[in-house]
């Protein structure tokens, strides 16, 4: 949805040396653009430097020390949502209290990830997306070879036109689905199939929020075969296989599977036993799918 663009274009209007800020001209501009300004701080993280603790009390002490060639220090930390509650507590000083030369930005696609202390210090500006028909155009003229799957992409896309960027670009992001959804059909055998389901999310640990959005969109489609004749499916590629798992589970099964997805989607960066959590959630699902302990 252009929440780094958005970052960098403030950074760049604090930090430019003309008066119609951001010029783009200027050698301030320039260094941003670029991303070489020493006083623009990315504070990027993955699964093997994640911004633990022991990193959020560094970032913090870096921040006590005064900008090189800027009169303002600026910190942008994207992926707020999979920041653990001892970290985002460590950062919590520098949000409450800040040196007075610094700004920081914190971005994230699921607010109720983020500590209500954190969300209580600072200013919330909430990002509208892309239309999906417009993704669909950028994808289909941007990339052709991606045109048969330019529909489930943009829906996927979520509105922002980087993820619809970034998907496109992924060769294993649909090979995963498809991979996933040749699963789904064994949430309506016995119980014994869910394991394989939960060996193939432990073998993907890293992309659990994309598993999970996969799984919804499932469960979605499952819940609309039911409710219209003619279908408006996420995953119209997949139709029959969908119309056959829609014949063995009820629209009130699909649903109660599509919000217990949301709801796993919602711990993530909360910390817990991720295989646990996996098992409970597809013993749920499963559950749900032979018609039992479904809430509606």
């Amino acid at each position: 949805m252009g929440k780094k663009t958005l970052c960098r274009y403030l950074a760049a209007m604090l930090h430019c040396e003309s008066e119609n800020a951001p010029c783009g001209t200027c050698s301030t501009c320039i260094k941003t653009e670029s991303g070489n300004h020493p006083d623009i701080i990315f504070v990027e993280a993955d699964e093997k430097n994640p911004l633990n603790a022991e990193r959020a009390r560094a970032l913090v002490a870096d921040m006590y020390v005064k900008p090189f060639l800027a009169q303002r220090k600026i910190y942008i930390i994207p992926n707020g949502e999979q920041l653990s509650p001892a970290a985002q507590n460590t950062l919590l000083k520098a949000f409450e209290e800040p040196p007075p030369y610094v700004t920081i930005f914190l971005t994230t696609t699921n607010r109720d990830a983020l500590l209500k202390t954190v969300l209580s210090r600072g200013i919330i500006l909430s990002m509208h997306g892309c239309p999906a028909s417009e993704l669909e155009s950028y994808i289909c003229e941007t990339y052709p070879k991606r045109i048969a799957d330019a529909h489930f992409l943009a829906l996927s896309a979520g509105g922002s036109i980087g993820t619809a960027k970034r998907l496109a670009e992924d060769e294993e992001y649909l090979a995963m689905r498809d991979a996933l959804f040749a699963l789904m059909p064994r949430l309506t055998g016995p119980k014994s199939g869910i394991y394989s389901i939960v060996k193939f999310f432990e073998e993907h640990k890293a992309s659990l929020p994309v598993l999970l959005s996969f799984f919804s969109s499932w469960m979605r489609d499952t819940m609309y075969v039911h409710l219209e004749s003619e279908p408006s499916l996420i995953n119209s590629d997949f139709k029959s296989g969908i119309a056959d798992f829609a014949f063995s589970v009820s629209p009130k099964s699909a649903l109660c599977c599509h919000e217990a997805a949301l709801a796993l989607a919602a711990k993530i960066g909360k910390g817990s036993n991720f295989t646990l959590w996996i098992t409970d959630f597809l013993s749920e699902a499963w559950r749900y799918c032979h018609g039992t302990d479904c809430r509606h």
